[in-house]
């Protein structure tokens, strides 16, 4: 269920996501294939939730496909803490499937990886520690540790693969396929283009 007057409230997209899972591990396709479709599909059933946990704190975490006409809809939420913790499980779960890095010179430049995934925990453990999720506590709770432990991971790995800072700055929006691009967004005509600002 999508609705316009929320800012994002994105089930129907969880349902496909859902589905997608169920219906590759069913299929007939090699293994390792299977790992990393299932992997993306966690990977994006995790960005899609936080991104709804940002905005609501806790929401229904459904991580089996409904059906509309014969399961109930009226799932109850999951507490944010629950949330938090099954946007983590999906992702280290992602983490652990996907390819480590897709290089600027594969086929496959652009697709969600490892990298991005590690990248993209360090930014939720970072949230799920912030005052808006702790605001009787803001700075002393016990998530800080695990935030600063997933930042200092992903920053450490991503550094022994040569991601580093660009030595001139205007090069971040003048030059493709950077060294600071842990995650790029392609733009391929008609299907997804941009303008400059």
């Amino acid at each position: 269920m999508s609705n316009g007057e929320f800012k994002i409230w994105n089930y129907s997209r969880i349902r496909l996501i859902n589905q997608a899972i169920k219906d590759v591990a069913a299929g007939g396709l090699k293994q390792e294939l299977k790992d990393v479709i299932t992997a993306t599909a966690k990977f994006m059933r995790a960005y899609t939730y936080f991104e709804m946990v940002t905005y609501y704190g806790g929401v229904p975490y459904i991580t089996e496909p409904q059906d509309r006409y014969t399961d109930s809809l009226h799932t109850p939420r999951n507490s944010t803490k629950e949330c938090f913790e099954l946007i983590v499980k999906d992702l280290d779960e992602a983490i652990a499937k996907l390819p480590k890095r897709h290089l600027a010179s594969s086929p496959d430049y652009g697709k969600i990886d490892a990298n991005f995934a590690m990248a993209f925990k360090a930014k939720v453990l970072l949230h799920k520690a912030s005052p808006q999720f702790n605001p009787s506590n803001p700075w002393n709770n016990a998530y800080w540790n695990d935030a600063y432990t997933a930042a200092k991971t992903a920053y450490d790995e991503l550094k022994a693969q040569g991601y580093r800072l660009v030595t001139n700055y205007s090069d971040i929006a003048l030059v493709e396929k950077g060294p600071e691009t842990v995650f790029a967004v392609v733009n391929a005509y008609p299907n997804k283009t941009t303008e400059w600002d």
